[in-house]
């Protein structure tokens, strides 16, 4: 037994015969081109029956991650120091004391269907 992994010499090679066949396998699975439509599933715990799409009610870590996979956003945060990053905006600008802000959006930003995004949609 290999007392750094815990793994038997045994079941290292099963693994490795595993990883193998499925490396083998795993392209006669492959489209040769993507298909359009289907159902994206998510496994994330923290979600309720209340939750709903609509990005102004998120305000759990569970939103977080549902809402980076699903939307973009107007900014990115990133890092431990959690930085902000341009998203849809490419830069932006508080005023009033932090009450007004106006964010110049990315050119050319397109939903999934082609069509533009607008300042009313961000909105």
């Amino acid at each position: 037994m290999d007392h750094c992994t815990g793994l038997s010499r045994r079941q290292f090679i099963a693994s490795t015969a595993a990883l193998g066949l499925f490396a083998a396998t795993t392209p006669a699975f492959a489209q040769a081109t993507p298909k359009r439509g289907g159902t994206l599933a998510i496994g994330i715990e923290g979600a309720s029956t209340g939750d709903t799409l609509d990005p102004r009610s998120f305000n759990l870590p569970y939103w977080a991650v549902a809402a980076g996979t699903i939307f973009n956003t107007l900014v990115e945060v990133q890092g431990p120091a959690n930085e902000l990053k341009p998203g849809l905006a490419k830069s932006w600008e508080g005023s009033n004391g932090g009450k007004t802000w106006v964010f110049d959006l990315v050119d050319n930003a397109t939903f999934h269907n082609g069509m533009p995004v607008t300042a009313a949609d961000v909105i």
